[in-house]
């Protein structure tokens, strides 16, 4: 138990210690099997913007919207924020994960993107108003981790510690343009053109089926060939979940919290107003385990959103993978 306080006390001192720095900053959507084990997956990610905070407005999940596929004209045109924009980011992630004699664990993310932006009344003068979609979708950046496992076997538990580094490549689309050929927003292209590292730790608690799973990681990015500085970043999450077992077969409920908090990203060193925050998610999930088959959905519900500018809020986020083990 000195072990368990002594961790989330370094926990808590490290977000009071980090600046308060976008709207979706997750540098790795961690996940960990019980006892390190490799595996393959596929998953899915759906994130989702809408309403601002300033005109005071609901933020849905599952908005009634309609959006109609075109887009801006050109560059530089202006639009009146309305309680229908609303923005969607959709991944579908490929992963391999690899543990070594139990010391290491290799972790590989090829990620494909889908991006949707909805702007209801868009003023492209001298033309008048209208609405637009800006929907773009590519191969995302390409991310490989390793970890070094440390495990402590106890009669009050199993801790296992994986401290680590993460690179985030430059390897996806980042030129993405529209019908009159210019180029979307960096923010918005399904990759950064700019090489990051991320310092992870995750950790893990572990006694009579239930347990703990936290995690913490910092994003350091470089200025992406595009000229666009994304912030560094830092994310924390913790889940208590439990194994139930149904026949030979298993459900884990989750319960926890994920926090994320980002400064300013600038573009050709001009500060870009409209970035960075710090937004607070209840998360809420469960896994359903067969023999080495694991399905597995976490939906994460924003509780406190604190945006800088008048940016769409968070609306949520459902997290589901596909998991197969490796014995």
């Amino acid at each position: 138990m000195k072990l368990l306080k002594t961790i989330i006390i370094t926990s808590l001192f490290l977000l009071s210690w980090f600046p308060s720095f976008s709207c979706d900053v997750c540098n790795i959507f961690e996940y960990s099997t019980i006892k390190n084990k490799s595996y393959f997956g596929i998953f899915y990610r759906h994130r989702v913007f809408n309403g601002y905070e300033h005109l005071g407005n609901n933020h849905d999940f599952l908005p009634q919207r309609k959006s109609t596929l075109h887009e801006p004209e050109n560059s530089g045109f202006y639009v009146n924020k309305s309680d229908k924009d609303y923005e969607t980011y959709t991944t579908l992630e490929l992963r391999g994960n690899y543990t070594f004699k139990e010391k290491f664990n290799f972790l590989f993310i090829l990620p494909y993107e889908r991006n949707v932006i909805y702007y209801d009344q868009v003023i492209d003068a001298p033309n008048p108003m209208k609405d637009s979609t800006i929907n773009l979708s590519g191969w995302g950046d390409l991310i490989i981790a390793m970890d070094y496992i440390i495990q402590k076997e106890t009669d009050k538990g199993r801790h296992t510690f994986r401290p680590g580094i993460a690179f985030r490549l430059p390897t996806g689309q980042y030129k993405k343009q529209d019908d009159y050929g210019n180029v979307h927003d960096p923010i918005i292209q399904p990759g950064t053109s700019a090489l990051s590292v991320i310092f992870r730790m995750n950790y893990q608690y572990f006694l009579n089926k239930q347990g703990l799973n936290a995690s913490i990681n910092y994003k350091i990015s470089e200025l992406g060939k595009n000229q666009y500085q994304f912030a560094n970043s830092f994310n924390v999450t913790g889940n208590y979940f439990r194994q139930i077992p149904i026949g030979k077969n298993y459900i884990i409920p989750k319960i926890g919290g994920y926090l994320e908090t980002a400064g300013h990203d600038y573009y050709y060193e001009s500060k870009q107003k409209l970035t960075g925050g710090t937004t607070f998610f209840g998360n809420f999930g469960l896994d359903f385990n067969r023999n080495n088959v694991t399905l597995q959905v976490l939906y994460q519900a924003p509780i406190s959103d604190n945006l800088n500018g008048n940016q769409l809020g968070n609306a949520g986020r459902i997290n589901t993978g596909i998991v197969i083990n490796v014995i």
